[in-house]
C-alpha cells in the first residue's frame, strides 16, 4: 500500500509537471509573455501565396538573420476555396507546411484570418461565389448569409490550424479576426465572440479602429486592439495612426493590453502611379519611437511583398506587391536598409530583457540648442487647450504678429511650406499676418513664388489645412473663389483662438521642445521628433546632435552611442555583377482573331464578365451586329465597371476611345463611360474587356467587371440588341504558353511583321539563363531572375507555362502634397521615378526555370504606349535590389 501511494504521488507530480510545462501565450500591459518569459516581438509580413513555396525557407532564414522573431501572414480565403465547398490545402496553399517551415526556423507566427483581409489582394480575399450565394445583401455585416459563411470558413481554418497553435507545439501565437473594420458594432461584437468560441488558446486581435475595439472589450468580448499605419507624432485626438495619441487612447481604455503595431507600412504600387517609397531612416525612427514609448510588437507590412502572380492582384495593383521593402519583391535583401535594420533589431533583441523588465518610461523633455518648437504637425487641436491660445499684436504696416501664449514664439512662413515658430521679430516680414474677413483667410504679408505645381508668378500665402486631412497645417497659395478645397483655408479668429471652421479645431502648438528622452535602465532613447530641424541636446554630461526625426540610443554603462536612426551607411558596391541579362532576336508570333473565344454565351444584353470567366481569365469579348448599321461618324457610348480596361473594334478595326468619364452608381460603385467615333460605315462592334483584378476594399455583391448598359449609337439605345459573350482566347484555350501546350499558327517575327500597330499578339522565344564567369560568382550572394519588359506595352507574361502576372508599361504619375514640389507637411512616403513605368521587371520563381531553353511567352494586348521592341526583352539575373524598379 505504501508503494502504491508512492507511485500515485509520483504520477501526480509528473502529470502536474507536464501540465505546468505546456507552452503558453499570455500578455499584460507591458509585453507578451511566452512560456512565462517576456518577449519583444519583432515581426515581418510575408504572404504564403505571394512568395513561391520553394522560397519560403530561404525568405524565413533572411528574416531570422535580420533579427526578427515572428512572421505575420493573412489567410487568403479565395486562394483556398475557389469553388464553394471545395477547399484545397495543397501546394502553394499548404498553410500547414508554411507553419512548419516557420517553426523549423525558430519563428513565431501571427495568422490574420479575417476572412476579409484587404491586402491589395483580389476581392480582398473573398471568393467570387459569395456574390451569388443565397441572396447575400452585404459583406462584413450582420447579413445572415455573410455571418454563416464567415463562421464556416473561420471554423475550418481554426480547426486546420489547431495543431499549429503555440500551446499545441506550433508557432502561432496570435490570431486576427476581421481587418481594419469600422462600422456596425453589433457585427464586430459577434465576430469576436464567434472567434473566441472557436479557441482561446492564443489571443485574438482586432486591428486599427481603437475606439470600436475598446467598445468590444467593454462588452466583454476580449480582443487585443492593434494599430496599422505610419508612426506619427500627433499629441492630440488623432488616433488613426501609430502615435502617442493612439497609445494614450488604448491605455486609458485597456491598460493591461500591450502595444501592438500590426502594420508598419511599406507602400504598394499601382498602375499609373509612380512608385511610393519610404526613407529607411524615417521608418527606423518610427520603430525606435514605438519601442521608446513601450511598444511590445512591431511588424513590417511588408517584410517582403512578393508578387501577385497570375491574376491575384487587387484593383489597379501591380504584379509586384510592395516592392520597397526590406526584402524586396525579387526576394533579395534590399540594401543598405537590410543591414541598417539588422543592426537595430540585433540591439533590440539583446536589450529586450532590460527594456521589458522596466515599466514603460515617461518622456523626459530635453533642452535643445538652438531652441526648436514642437512638431508643426500638431498645429490643429482642441480649442480649449492652453496650447491653442494666441495673442495678436498689431504692427505698423497693418498686419499682426501671431504669438503663442505658451512658448512666447511667433508664427512665420518658411521655405518648407509649414508654419514655424521662431522668436518674435516685428521686422521679420515672414511673421506678418492679416485676417481677411471676406474670405476668412489668415494670409501672409509678402507675395512669394507660387507653390502649386505648374503655377507661374507670385502668390499670397495662406494658412491651409494640409490636404484637408487630420491635424496638420501648412502654408500654401491663397485660393480664389473658383479653386477647389476652399474650406482648407477658411478660419475664424475669435478671442485668443484661430479656429478652422470645417473641422472645429484650433491652431495650436506643442508645449514640448521637440526633443525628449525615454530611459530603460542603462539605455536612453534620445529623440528629436521635430519634422524639419536638427538640434543638439545634453544628456549624461555629453552633447548629442539629433537630426530631425531621429533617435539616438545611448548606453550609459559603456558611454557609447549604440544606434543612430539617421546614420544610414551605403552598401558595398557590386556594379558589374549585380545584373546580367540575355536577349534574343528569334521570336515567333500569332494574332488572336477579333471576337474569338473558345466558349460562347448569348443574351439580349451584355452580362457581367466574371459570371463567365470567374477570374480564370482576364479576357472576354462582347460582340453585337447593329441592325441598320453604324454610319461613319456615329458616336458610340458604353459603360464598363470600374477597373476594366476595354478595347473596341468596329468591323475588326481597332478604334480609340475618348478619356473615360466616371459615373457614380446607386449601389455605391463607379462605372466608366467610354465614347468613340465610328471611322467608316460599319455594322459589327466587338469590345475586348480586360478585368484587371477586383477591388480589395468596399466590396459588395453588386461588384463585377465588364460592360454594363446602356450602350448607345448616336443616343439610340442598342443595349438589348442581342450580344455574344465569348471567352478563352485561342492562346489560352490551347495553352500556347506551356511547353506541353497545343499548336498555334506561329510565324517568325520579321522587320515588317507583325506591324507595330498590331494588337492581340502572342509572342514566344526561348532563352537560356544568364551565366557569370567563375571569377564573378560570389559565394553567399542571393540571386533572383526576372523578365525585363520595359520595351513592351501591356499584357500577360509566362515562363515555362507559369503565369508571372500582368505587365503594363503605363507611366506612373506623381500627384498630391508629396509630389515634387513638396507641399507642406512631413511626408512619410515619397514618389520615385515620376513619369516612368511603375514596373518593368517581373520576378520569375527559381523553381520554374531551367538552365537552357526557357519558354518565354507574352500576350501583348495593345500598342498604345510605345513601339514594341522584342530585342530588348531580357531574362535578367540580379543580386541586388534594382535601382529603377
Amino acid at each position: 500500500a505504501v508503494w502504491q501511494c508512492v507511485w500515485l504521488m509520483l504520477a501526480v507530480a509528473v502529470l502536474g509537471s507536464v501540465a505546468e510545462s505546456k507552452p503558453t501565450v499570455a500578455y499584460d500591459g507591458r509585453s507578451f509573455i511566452i512560456d512565462g518569459s517576456r518577449e519583444l516581438l519583432l515581426s515581418g509580413g510575408m504572404h504564403y501565396n505571394r512568395v513561391p513555396r520553394a522560397d519560403w525557407d530561404g525568405v524565413m532564414k533572411m528574416a531570422k538573420q535580420l533579427g526578427l522573431s515572428t512572421i505575420q501572414t493573412y489567410f487568403m480565403w479565395n486562394f483556398h476555396e475557389h469553388e464553394h465547398g471545395n477547399i484545397t490545402w495543397e501546394g502553394q496553399a499548404d498553410l500547414s507546411h508554411f507553419m512548419d517551415t516557420a517553426k523549423a526556423n525558430d519563428l513565431k507566427v501571427v495568422l490574420r484570418i479575417g476572412p476579409y483581409i484587404c491586402g491589395e489582394y483580389y476581392f480582398g480575399g473573398l471568393p467570387l461565389w459569395l456574390r451569388h450565394i443565397d441572396g447575400a445583401k452585404c459583406y462584413r455585416c450582420d447579413d445572415p448569409v455573410w455571418e454563416r459563411e464567415m463562421q464556416r470558413i473561420v471554423s475550418i481554418v481554426v480547426e486546420k490550424m489547431t495543431s499549429q497553435l503555440w500551446p499545441n507545439g506550433g508557432p502561432i501565437i496570435m490570431l486576427q479576426i476581421e481587418n481594419e473594420y469600422s462600422g456596425n458594432q453589433t457585427y464586430l461584437d459577434w465576430a469576436v465572440e464567434m472567434a473566441r468560441e472557436l479557441t482561446t488558446e492564443v489571443p485574438w486581435n482586432l486591428c486599427h479602429d481603437v475606439n470600436q475595439c475598446l467598445v468590444v472589450n467593454d462588452h466583454n468580448h476580449s480582443a487585443l486592439c492593434t494599430i496599422n499605419g505610419f508612426w506619427m507624432e500627433q499629441n492630440t485626438g488623432f488616433v488613426s495612426q501609430p502615435s502617442v495619441a493612439w497609445i494614450d487612447t488604448l491605455k486609458a481604455g485597456q491598460p493591461n493590453q500591450p502595444l501592438v503595431w500590426t502594420e508598419d507600412q511599406g507602400w504598394f504600387d499601382q498602375w499609373g502611379i509612380a512608385q511610393r517609397v519610404r526613407d529607411p531612416r524615417d521608418q527606423l525612427y518610427g520603430i525606435a519611437r514605438w519601442i521608446a514609448h513601450g511598444g511590445a510588437y512591431h511588424n513590417f507590412y511588408m517584410m517582403t511583398g512578393g508578387n501577385n502572380y497570375g491574376r491575384n492582384a487587387g484593383g489597379d495593383v501591380t504584379t509586384a506587391y510592395a516592392p520597397d521593402t526590406v526584402i524586396d519583391y525579387l526576394l533579395l535583401p534590399h540594401q543598405p536598409r537590410y543591414n541598417f535594420y539588422q543592426e537595430f533589431f540585433n540591439f533590440a533583441q539583446n536589450a529586450s530583457g532590460v527594456l521589458l523588465n522596466n515599466s514603460i518610461a515617461k518622456a523626459i523633455p530635453l533642452a535643445t540648442n538652438p531652441p526648436i518648437a514642437g512638431d508643426t504637425k500638431s498645429f490643429l487641436s482642441n480649442c480649449e487647450e492652453e496650447s491653442a491660445q494666441w495673442t495678436f499684436e498689431a504692427i505698423s504696416n497693418g498686419t499682426m504678429l501671431i504669438k503663442s501664449t505658451t512658448l512666447n514664439l511667433c508664427v512665420g512662413d518658411s521655405s518648407s511650406n509649414v508654419p514655424v515658430l521662431t522668436p518674435c521679430d516685428a521686422a521679420n516680414v515672414a511673421q506678418h499676418w492679416s485676417y481677411n474677413t471676406s474670405n476668412q483667410h489668415v494670409q501672409g504679408f509678402e507675395r512669394k513664388p507660387c507653390r502649386a505645381k505648374g503655377a507661374i508668378g507670385n502668390c499670397l500665402q495662406c494658412l491651409d489645412v494640409d490636404g484637408g486631412r487630420g491635424t496638420s497645417l501648412d502654408v500654401w497659395d491663397c485660393k480664389s473663389p473658383t479653386d477647389g478645397e476652399l474650406a482648407n483655408q477658411a478660419f475664424k479668429i475669435a478671442g485668443s483662438t484661430i479656429k478652422h471652421i470645417s473641422s472645429g479645431l484650433c491652431m495650436a502648438v506643442s508645449n514640448a521642445t521637440g526633443a525628449e528622452a525615454h530611459v530603460y535602465g542603462r539605455y536612453a532613447f534620445l529623440s528629436n521628433y521635430n519634422s524639419f530641424n536638427s538640434t543638439t541636446v545634453q544628456y549624461d554630461g555629453k552633447s548629442f546632435l539629433l537630426a530631425n526625426h531621429s533617435v539616438v540610443i545611448y548606453d550609459t554603462d559603456s558611454k557609447r552611442v549604440l544606434i543612430n536612426t539617421s546614420a544610414l551607411n551605403p552598401t558595398t558596391d557590386k556594379v558589374g555583377r549585380d545584373r546580367v541579362a540575355v536577349t534574343t532576336d528569334d521570336w515567333e508570333y500569332f494574332q488572336e482573331r477579333v471576337g474569338y473565344g473558345g466558349n460562347t454565351s448569348s443574351s439580349e444584353s451584355p452580362e457581367e464578365q466574371l459570371v463567365f470567366t470567374d477570374n480564370d481569365s482576364d479576357y472576354l469579348w462582347y460582340s453585337t451586329v447593329v441592325n441598320g448599321g453604324l454610319p461613319s461618324g456615329a458616336k458610340v457610348q458604353y459603360k464598363a465597371m470600374t477597373g476594366s480596361v476595354t478595347y473596341v473594334y468596329v468591323d475588326g478595326v481597332a478604334v480609340s476611345t475618348e478619356a473615360a468619364e466616371p459615373i457614380p452608381q446607386a449601389d455605391g460603385n463607379t462605372h466608366q463611360q467610354h465614347t468613340l467615333t465610328v471611322p467608316q460605315d460599319s455594322s459589327r462592334i466587338d469590345i475586348l474587356s480586360v478585368a484587371m483584378g477586383m477591388p480589395n476594399g468596399g466590396m459588395s455583391p453588386s461588384m463585377g467587371k465588364g460592360i454594363t448598359g446602356p450602350v448607345t449609337v448616336n443616343g439610340q439605345d442598342i443595349t438589348k440588341n442581342g450580344w455574344n459573350m465569348t471567352w478563352w482566347l485561342y492562346g489560352e484555350q490551347h495553352q500556347v504558353f506551356s511547353p506541353s501546350g497545343g499548336s498555334a499558327p506561329w510565324h517568325y517575327v520579321t522587320a515588317i511583321a507583325p506591324a507595330s500597330s498590331d494588337t492581340r499578339l502572342w509572342f514566344k522565344a526561348n532563352m537560356d539563363l544568364p551565366t557569370l564567369s567563375e571569377a564573378d560568382v560570389v559565394e553567399g550572394d542571393h540571386v533572383a531572375y526576372a523578365l525585363d519588359l520595359h520595351s513592351m506595352n501591356k499584357g500577360a507574361a509566362y515562363v515555362n507555362g507559369f503565369n508571372l502576372g500582368r505587365y503594363w508599361m503605363r507611366n506612373g504619375e506623381c500627384s498630391g502634397d508629396c509630389a515634387p514640389p513638396h507641399h507642406g507637411d512631413y511626408c512619410y512616403e515619397r514618389f520615385k521615378d515620376c513619369g516612368t513605368p511603375t514596373q518593368t521587371l517581373y520576378h520569375i520563381p527559381t523553381d520554374v526555370l531551367q538552365p537552357t531553353g526557357n519558354l518565354i511567352v507574352l500576350f501583348e494586348e495593345s500598342d498604345d504606349i510605345q513601339p514594341r521592341d522584342l530585342s530588348k526583352v531580357a531574362l535578367v539575373r540580379l543580386t541586388q535590389h534594382p535601382v529603377h524598379d
